[in-house]
């Protein structure tokens, strides 16, 4: 495809944006987790998009643990977390409008249906029916000034934790942030085999 970005600041901020979710997917699965990265739009969304790879595990048996599900909102989020780094707090863009979205559609699931969090077991379907352990609370009124306060307080303490946990994936990998972004702007299009040429001798890995 031929691209239809024309601004070079644009194609920067987009190239940054997901340059950052591949480096955060690579740190936490594996460089072979990036399938692909491109500036390139998809129709109906905002800038490019990285093709990560699913896990075989989640794909076989179609469950899925927290910490799968913790590193999924720190990639969604790690596009925010490069806009930050590299442009300032002041200067991020809606370029991760999508991807905020999917995380924190994310995390309210985690809080308010699988029971992923200090909120402990408690679901919450659509009819606004409260499920604490295998009891039915139907008195929403009773519990919604705690419970709903420290729902939300969970979700955003979650997203927050995550966001600053892909900042620091890519400050430290700044080098690799910036030389990928590069070879991006110029190409428009990373496949597997070059970003894991570039990924493989510039990407920093510790354990937490």
């Amino acid at each position: 495809r031929t691209s239809i970005i024309s601004s070079p600041n644009m194609k920067k901020i987009i190239a940054y944006n997901e340059v950052g979710r591949a480096i955060v997917s690579a740190f936490r699965n594996g460089i072979d987790s990036v399938d692909k990265i491109t500036i390139l739009p998809r129709t109906g969304y905002l800038g490019g998009f990285t093709k990560i790879n699913p896990e075989e595990d989640i794909v076989s048996s179609g469950l899925i643990s927290k910490k799968l599900l913790l590193i999924k909102i720190e990639i969604a989020l790690a596009g925010r977390a490069a806009e930050t780094i590299v442009f300032g707090k002041n200067e991020i863009t809606q370029c991760s409008i999508n991807d905020i979205s999917y995380a924190t559609n994310i995390v309210r699931e985690m809080v308010t249906k699988y029971g992923f969090s200090v909120v402990g077991p408690v679901s919450i379907d659509n009819s606004n029916d409260i499920f604490i352990g295998e009891g039915l609370v139907r008195n929403k009124s009773l519990i919604a000034d705690n419970t709903y306060s420290k729902i939300d307080n969970e979700i955003i303490k979650i997203s927050k934790i995550s966001l600053s946990n892909a900042i620091k994936i890519i400050r430290k990998n700044r080098i690799l942030l910036d030389k990928l972004v590069e070879i991006l702007v110029s190409i428009e299009t990373i496949d597997n085999n070059i970003f894991k040429k570039i990924t493989f001798d510039l990407l920093k890995v510790w354990f937490n």
